[in-house]
């Protein structure tokens, strides 16, 4: 990675993963719906949180950066359940999106 983007690796990240997703729903469904525009938003939320967050010095905040986005997801699912009262494999995929995102932060080295 360029050494100007090391500062936001651990956004680009989920950025990257999400693009990838987004784009294997598309070529597997042959459509581009809601499903699709809420991947690609919850992989955006990924990538600011990602951004955003710092993660701290000792004890849990070290994965900061990867707990919220993980905390995102189960907020996410929660919501929609809440809302829908159904979780089916549009959720169960963004799910495992949100732990990929998680799994993709944490693999990246800190800048």
């Amino acid at each position: 990675m360029p050494a100007s983007l090391r500062p936001f690796a651990k956004a680009v990240a989920p950025a990257v993963l999400t693009v990838i997703v987004v784009l294997v729903q598309w070529l597997s469904s042959g459509t581009f719906d809601e499903r699709e525009i809420a991947t690609a938003i919850a992989g955006l939320l990924s990538a600011i949180l990602a951004y955003a967050v710092r993660n701290g010095s000792e004890g849990l905040r070290r994965f900061a950066k990867v707990i919220a986005p993980v905390l995102l997801t189960v907020v996410g699912l929660a919501i929609h359940w809440a809302v829908t009262g159904e979780f089916d494999r549009t959720e169960l995929a963004g799910a495992v999106m949100g732990l990929l995102s998680a799994l993709a932060t944490w693999l990246v080295p800190n800048a």
